[in-house]
């Protein structure tokens, strides 16, 4: 049985949450695409125990407001996140619930309690 290009890449990205969680230990700290850019300048570098000066925090927002990927770099970030979840077809949702629905809520479990230890 041939797999949808769908299926076949939420199978993959499922063995990857599989091993973020098998692997998981208090080294390790979960961040969701959605804390971004923000966790940057805040709980990554206290994750670490790494303090920044206000004047690099700065500098770091500052550099969080272009696109990070292209030979210009000058063009301002967009997070697209929400358009490309309207855009998903039908197969691509059931696909993400089937695959990912599961694991993606135990990530999000674990990055939850990581933040009322820290």
């Amino acid at each position: 049985m041939l797999l949808s290009y769908e299926e076949y890449y939420c199978i993959i990205l499922a063995s990857f949450f599989s091993a973020a969680l098998e692997m998981f230990d208090q080294n390790a700290l979960f961040l969701n695409y959605k804390q971004l850019p923000e966790a940057i300048w805040s709980s990554i570098p206290d994750f670490f125990q790494i303090s920044l000066s206000e004047n690099e925090k700065e500098q770091m927002r500052e550099l969080m407001q272009y696109y990070s990927k292209g030979k210009e770099r000058k063009k301002l970030f967009t997070n697209y996140s929400a358009v490309k979840k309207q855009e998903a077809t039908e197969l691509v949702k059931l696909m993400v619930d089937k695959w990912l629905g599961e694991l993606y809520k135990r990530l999000e479990l674990v990055r939850h309690s990581q933040l009322t230890h820290n």
